[in-house]
């Protein structure tokens, strides 16, 4: 849908509802007259607000009503990219942002009050080959099926078969920051780790199994039982 239908659907819905106070004060009189035209107005004004100050992004009235938040977000993945926090409407593909060489994962994301957050990733194996696609909200291509995935509006994250964080994305309740933390895995154990502060490091394995390495988990699992439930 073109960004500017899609801006105006709100104000579009929230005039078609005036319509209905407005049908009523024509068939009532006195105070009750009145109430469904003053109703009728009020949902107009709130129509025009929500066009001019409406996000597509954080929602209608998103600019008014929280007007000092971020108007850029810092995508941390090893290097940190800026991006308009408008552009998340359209869909953003993060990946060229990743400095890890050779690029261990592909990742793209879309984030609208209506439709939540989408995400899709692809994790690379040894050689460059996939070895987890999640796209249209489900894991498209999982050969080891060992995995989990769980999301809401705010976050994304993938686990292994012990309910281990693998790979999360997470949006910050202001916008500022997405974050991106991984666990990478390689044939020569291996394990790149990379955390919210924007640095990755290669360990071995078993540093890699340290507590301090780990990811801490967001959602509870599994996730069929508990879809979008955070821990």
């Amino acid at each position: 849908m073109p960004t500017s239908l899609r801006d105006f659907t709100v104000p579009f819905l929230l005039a078609a509802l005036g319509v209905v106070p407005l049908f009523f004060a024509s068939s009532t009189s006195g105070n009750g007259r009145r109430a469904m035209l003053t109703i009728t107005v009020f949902l107009y004004f709130l129509a025009v607000l929500s066009y001019i100050w409406g996000d597509p992004v954080r929602g209608p009235l998103a600019n008014l009503l929280r007007p000092h938040d971020a108007k850029t977000f810092i995508l941390r993945t090893g290097a940190s990219c800026r991006f308009p926090v408008s552009r998340l409407s359209e869909g953003i593909d993060f990946s060229h942002c990743v400095s890890i060489n050779p690029r261990p994962f592909e990742i793209w994301a879309r984030k609208t009050w209506w439709s939540g957050l989408v995400v899709k990733v692809t994790i690379m194996g040894d050689g460059g080959k996939p070895i987890l696609v999640f796209d249209n909200q489900k894991l498209q291509y999982n050969p080891a099926s060992n995995f989990d995935v769980n999301y809401d509006d705010y976050a994304f994250e993938i686990v292994d078969d012990t309910r281990s964080p693998e790979f999360q994305l997470v949006i910050a309740k202001d916008y500022s920051t997405i974050y991106v933390n991984a666990r990478l895995y390689y044939s020569d154990n291996a394990v790149t780790v990379m955390k919210d502060d924007g640095i990755f490091f290669r360990i071995s394995l078993p540093e890699a199994n340290k507590p301090k390495y780990k990811l801490d988990r967001v959602f509870k699992y599994p996730s069929y039982i508990h879809q979008g439930e955070r821990e």
